[in-house]
């Protein structure tokens, strides 16, 4: 198996995790944790210092933890910024133990979700998470697969196989298009569903070169929806990913160098 080629000697001796906590009294149990099977732990509690960390070396990390209780960001923000810029396994730790959270974690792209207290096997195991990582980024075909998994959901998929040219068509199912909101009974309207569009690396890079057209001073969500023309996408992604970027690449850089 040529990916083991790729993973550091002796590995997992010396894994490099990053823990974003806010609850500093959990940080200790990490560094203890860590020192038992031989990692090296980071701790912080702000996203701001956890992407300043990011930013300071490439790859200096092997996996992070996350917190979901955050409130400078949304974990799913910090999330999509992670796995869209580093491509950095993310597994996800809370007190919430519902169906539906972990559910949403996992098909938003963490690696896994743990409850708290955290149980030493999990955090022993979370090695397992790097290696995945690695025989995807060695297997082309497996990679352009998950990569398709993240930007199309499976109605998508259905669709392309019955033979639609257009992949990055809204999923019929939960949205209709203008001329059939048309043709629906004005006193029964249709429930509709709202859609995640997947800002990958080709849309961010799109959405980038827009907001330098535009100039930041006179940049409007709608202006930029207009100008990317992408299928599928709305006004409120737009905003949404608009806020995003500006928290990431503006308003965090400023809390740093103001010692916030």
């Amino acid at each position: 198996m040529e990916f083991i080629k790729r993973l550091p000697k002796r590995f997992p001796i010396g894994l490099r995790v990053l823990v974003l906590d806010v609850d500093t009294t959990h940080h200790p149990i990490l560094h203890a944790m860590g020192n038992q099977f031989l990692y090296q732990v980071t701790t912080c509690c702000k996203p701001s210092v956890a992407l300043n960390l990011l930013s300071q070396t490439e790859c200096s990390f092997d996996v992070i933890i996350v917190d979901t209780d955050m409130q400078e960001l949304s974990a799913y923000d910090f999330l999509e910024h992670i796995l869209l810029f580093h491509k950095i396994p993310v597994i996800f730790m809370s007190s919430d133990y519902s169906t539906n959270s972990i559910m949403e974690a996992i098909t938003k792209g963490a690696s896994d979700y743990w409850i708290k207290p955290l149980e030493e096997q999990e955090f022993k195991n979370m090695w397992k998470y790097v290696v995945k990582g690695v025989m995807i980024n060695e297997n082309k075909h497996e990679k352009k697969l998950n990569q398709n998994m993240n930007i199309f959901d499976m109605n998508n998929i259905f669709n392309r196989k019955r033979g639609r040219e257009d992949e990055f068509n809204v999923p019929k199912q939960g949205i209709d298009s203008e001329d059939e909101k048309h043709n629906h009974n004005d006193d029964y309207p249709p429930a509709t569903k709202k859609f995640r569009f997947s800002w990958n690396q080709q849309f961010h890079n799109q959405f980038v070169i827009v907001v330098n057209q535009l100039g930041l001073d006179n940049v409007k969500p709608k202006q930029i929806l207009k100008i990317m023309d992408v299928p599928g996408l709305t006004r409120e992604h737009v905003a949404s990913h608009l806020q995003v970027s500006f928290v990431i690449t503006v308003l965090y850089p400023c809390m740093l160098s103001h010692g916030w």
